[in-house]
């Protein structure tokens, strides 16, 4: 029986029946503006009879993210059985029988790479409280220990924690490193290396899955954290991660190819549409003659890696996301 099967029986008793859901952004789980518990703000619901047909998962995403508020442009979002699950549905499949009850709701899941408008909630309700406790996590810069916005031990001011429930399916490191990162209120976590403990020599693939019903898993006790390990920052590694906020077009000009007069982009330039992430070192800053829309001035650039290649992006369309540096 899937849930329109059970819509049908609910109605003949008069009964409400609802679609349950939770909301992660890529720093972890936040508010519903659906929520219909006081005591539990992190679950929303929408009435089944209010999901028009065909009745599949990217209508159900689009039917959340109208709930919520939120604009879903190109597969922005994506939807899980529950927030255990360590892959996402097909947003072509059939709506199965998940988000039946409150205990186990859909979770809706931003993608993506932009960290910087996530909120960390540190509150002890969550979906289920599944699983419950918290993960812990030591935070180091190149030079020595960082202190935590969420240490809760004054003699381990770089110690900190995030409530295991709180962190966006899949679930892996990287997961875990953008909910540090939200918690921390600063995106670089989401780029650091991460160590299984102190003691390790090797970091913990971003792909990893965290098993986190396991008291063995990585972070799991407070005497044995996590360590992350702010990234080296230095002229040369491009390493650091811009965000195209509005897409770039190299400007091109006329070269003679086969006796013809042909269209060309500058070599020095690069293009890339928004929300593209391209590399930089963050020292190289450059002002290049040949600026897209202005090819008679002087414009100022970065100098970035994309796609395998070198060239410039002008400052105004691409914004540092591992800092709140523009």
């Amino acid at each position: 029986m899937n849930s329109f099967d059970r819509n049908e029986t609910n109605s003949a008793s008069n009964k409400p029946s609802y679609i349950y859901y939770g909301v992660f952004l890529l720093g972890g789980l936040i508010p519903s503006k659906t929520a219909f518990d006081p005591a539990n703000p992190f679950v929303g619901r929408i009435s089944m009879r209010s999901i028009p047909p065909p009745h599949t998962v990217a209508t159900l995403i689009r039917c959340f993210t109208h709930a919520e508020g939120m604009i879903d442009p190109d597969g922005l979002y994506e939807l899980y059985g529950d927030a255990s699950k360590g892959t996402s549905l097909s947003s072509w499949a059939d709506i199965d029988s998940g988000g039946s009850t409150p205990a186990r709701p859909y979770a809706l899941v931003q993608s993506g790479q932009d960290i910087s408008s996530s909120s960390y909630y540190d509150a002890k309700d969550g979906i289920n409280n599944d699983p419950p406790g918290y993960l812990y996590y030591h935070l180091y810069a190149r030079v020595g220990e960082a202190p935590s916005k969420a240490a809760f031990n004054l003699q381990e001011p770089a110690i900190g924690r995030i409530l295991k429930n709180h962190i966006a399916p899949p679930r892996c490191a990287l997961s875990v490193k953008r909910c540090i990162a939200a918690a921390e209120k600063n995106p670089i976590y989401a780029f650091a290396e991460m160590y299984s403990d102190i003691s390790s020599c090797t970091t913990v693939s971003e792909e990893k899955v965290f098993d986190l019903y396991d008291d063995k898993c990585f972070g799991a006790m407070v005497g044995n954290p996590l360590v992350l390990v702010q990234p080296e920052r230095r002229p040369g590694l491009h390493n650091r991660p811009l965000m195209m906020i509005e897409s770039q077009e190299a400007p091109t000009h006329l070269v003679s190819e086969n006796n013809k007069k042909v269209r060309v982009p500058y070599k020095q330039w690069l293009s890339a549409p928004r929300g593209e992430i391209v590399d930089t070192d963050g020292s190289h800053e450059s002002r290049w003659k040949g600026g897209p829309g202005m090819c008679s001035k002087y414009v100022p650039a970065y100098n970035v890696r994309y796609n395998g290649r070198s060239g410039c992006m002008l400052f105004l369309v691409i914004l540092y996301i591992d800092n709140q540096r523009r």
